[in-house]
């Protein structure tokens, strides 16, 4: 997986969230999960959120999701607030982030 970062221009120097840092955030991130943000062309090296980050932030996001992510017009190198950009926090009325994202992503489609 770091092997697939750096062939794909992945700065570790980075002081603030680097892609390390982030991969680190979050252990059920994999390999395929990396090769599909490879293919949408991420930029990795995006500080505050890069899609790392995101990743990092909600671990409810699987491979299934972000195979969804990409069937849409959702643009990976997000900004906050974006369409995928849900972190894993409480909710009023009992809403699970993954519910909240995936009714955003629908929109999208």
């Amino acid at each position: 997986m770091i092997q697939l970062l750096v062939n794909n221009g992945a700065d570790f120097h980075i002081q603030s969230a680097s892609p390390f840092h982030n991969l680190c955030g979050n252990t059920s991130i994999t390999a395929d999960m990396i090769k599909i943000l490879i293919q949408k062309g991420i930029d990795f090296n995006l500080q505050l959120p890069s899609p790392l980050f995101v990743l990092c932030q909600n671990p409810s996001i699987t491979e299934e999701i972000i195979n969804l992510i990409k069937t849409t017009k959702a643009d990976f190198n997000l900004k906050i607030g974006d369409d995928w950009y849900i972190e894993d926090k409480s909710y009023s009325r009992g809403t699970k982030p993954i519910d909240l994202l995936k009714d955003s992503l629908k929109k999208l489609i």
